[in-house]
């Protein structure tokens, strides 16, 4: 048996309000590697801008850009 399938086998034995209590811990747990995921990725993107590697341009210019890159066959790559 798998370690996954342990886990489901002992958690089915808790009583209903023990799994509910784990389940909200799971839920939290779940949330905050999400928000540390993104704080990382901030703090990733301030040190780029920082450094200088990254530019600044309007909404249209995107577009214009991401059409392009779709034309080309670029956007896949």
């Amino acid at each position: 048996m798998s370690p996954f399938d342990t886990a489901l086998e002992l958690v089915s034995t808790l009583p209903r309000e023990a799994q509910n209590e784990l389940e909200e811990i799971l839920r939290q747990r779940r949330l905050e590697a999400r928000r540390e995921e993104i704080a990382a990725n901030v703090r990733e993107a301030n040190a780029e801008d920082d450094a200088g590697k990254l530019r600044s341009e309007t909404a249209s210019e995107l577009i214009l850009r991401l059409r392009t890159l779709v034309k080309n066959g670029e956007a896949a790559e």
